[in-house]
């Protein structure tokens, strides 16, 4: 018999062979195959790695042949990877399969359905019931898997959903770029030398007789309260002298009688806290000095009852002065002229009469509105308007309060009436206004450019 014929195997090669046979993360179908480059580095011949390994001669013949007249550079997996056209050739394939995809861009309303969006079991039922339609028998008998395979190629997930901010307004571009050139002017403390000429500047440098304001409506609050009282978080602890009491026990049924004889405390330390892990579906238990917990004995989350109340809604509208982070806010139920005019007159009561207030705001109807421009007329030059782009009303500086009013004070909230609310709400805005926060803008400053100035609008002049 003649001897085996031998194969050189580097030892890096021997080493990522090795790595491969003993990963169990990777194919079984590379792990087979190194396996038999491992014994033919070994030495041994086809068939006794065939017959070791219980493979057919061919296969073994096969791979190593593969790795004898490898491709110069080609990693190990490259190596043992299947050759191109291999497996199961796709019945769709063509027109079919552009099929597929063309009718996944549709809206599945247009084909007779009553969803909005296509799922994958919905999309490979629209294709098996209109395949003769289309012209291709080969849909008939797809499944959601393969419509699933044929859309990941083109990169199309017609089951997902995407919101954009559309431009309505035709001059998009340039009232962005007026509002961000102010906020650039605000950004650089008011040292513009167009600036300097309009206003005038107190001997340390700062900026005397111009405010700017940013101007939002937060309408259709919701007052909720809940039909049941709600329970706050409730923490647990033995009792004894304090925190500082010895938890001791030798079993489960030992934690579960000091359990029984705990106690609510109000101050709750986090780091006394025992996090422990779970044992069981029913319940877990923890032993230490300081707390012991019980799924079933503690409540860590506020709780409320599904069902709520409804009391109306309130409306509120807010200003920032977006040099000094003061607040402005009024609560009212209404949302008219009425009361955005008894805002603007709070807002000239707070500033020195000599000041000129800028505003930056949306274009709702009521900061143009006939009311609105008669009121102006009463305080000549006292207020100029910046209007944000139609659709652009997140250039607003004062949305990311609303945001974080919204988290810190409306989320969950329960109030029983709406002048709750109102008073919850002014007596946020005061607290805000004992430390101020001034909220920075910086997106698409630096593309600016830097010759360009603001322009604000006088409404008497400009809308007549």
């Amino acid at each position: 018999m003649p001897a085996p014929v031998r194969v050189e195997f580097p030892q890096e090669d021997i080493d990522a062979l090795l790595k491969i046979s003993k990963s169990r993360t990777i194919g079984t179908s590379y792990v087979d195959r190194a396996r038999i480059l491992l014994r033919k580095a070994d030495g041994l011949s086809n068939n006794a790695i065939a017959e070791e390994l219980q493979f057919n001669p061919k296969t073994v013949a096969l791979w190593v042949n593969r790795y004898t007249n490898r491709s110069e550079g080609a990693s190990m997996l490259e190596i043992l990877r299947d050759a191109k056209g291999r497996g199961r050739k796709p019945k769709i394939k063509g027109g079919a399969r552009i099929a597929v995809t063309t009718i996944a861009c549709t809206d599945p309303k247009g084909l007779g359905y009553p969803e909005e969006l296509w799922s994958k079991r919905l999309l490979a039922k629209a294709l098996r019931e209109n395949a003769e339609k289309l012209g291709f028998s080969s849909l008939s008998t797809i499944c959601a898997t393969t419509a699933y395979k044929i859309l990941k190629e083109s990169d199309v997930q017609p089951w997902r959903v995407q919101y954009y901010c559309e431009k309505r307004d035709p001059d998009f571009d340039s009232k962005m770029n007026n509002v961000l050139a102010l906020y650039r002017v605000i950004s650089q403390q008011f040292t513009w030398d167009f600036i300097k000429k309009v206003w005038r500047y107190t001997p340390d440098g700062q900026l005397q007789g111009i405010r700017v304001l940013s101007l939002d409506e937060k309408p259709g609050i919701q007052v909720l309260s809940s039909t049941s009282p709600v329970q706050n978080p409730v923490p647990v602890v033995l009792p004894g002298s304090g925190t500082e009491l010895q938890v001791a026990a030798n079993s489960v049924a030992d934690l579960k009688t000091l359990l029984q004889k705990a106690v609510t405390v109000t101050k709750f330390d986090p780091k006394l806290y025992i996090p422990v892990r779970r044992k069981s579906k029913q319940a877990s238990y923890g032993l230490g000095t300081g707390f012991v917990r019980s799924r079933r004995s503690l409540r860590r989350t506020k709780k409320k009852d599904y069902e709520y109340k409804r009391h109306g809604t309130v409306s509120l509208i807010g200003a920032m002065d977006l040099v000094t982070g003061h607040v402005f806010g009024d609560v009212t139920e209404s949302h008219n002229s009425e009361a955005f005019i008894a805002f603007l007159m709070k807002i000239d009561a707070y500033y020195p009469k000599e000041d000129k207030i800028i505003i930056v705001l949306d274009n709702l109807k009521v900061h143009s509105s006939k009311r609105t421009r008669e009121y102006l007329a009463t305080v000549p030059g006292r207020f100029e308007f910046l209007f944000t782009p139609k659709h652009g009303s997140w250039l607003n500086m004062i949305e990311g309060f609303f945001g974080k009013l919204s988290r810190q004070l409306l989320r969950g909230i329960n109030a029983s009436s709406k002048d709750e609310i109102t008073s919850r709400i002014l007596k946020y805005l005061d607290q805000v206004n004992e430390n101020p926060v001034v909220h920075h803008w910086t997106w698409g400053l630096d593309d600016l450019d830097p010759t360009l100035s603001y322009k604000t609008v006088t409404l008497l002049e400009d809308m007549g």
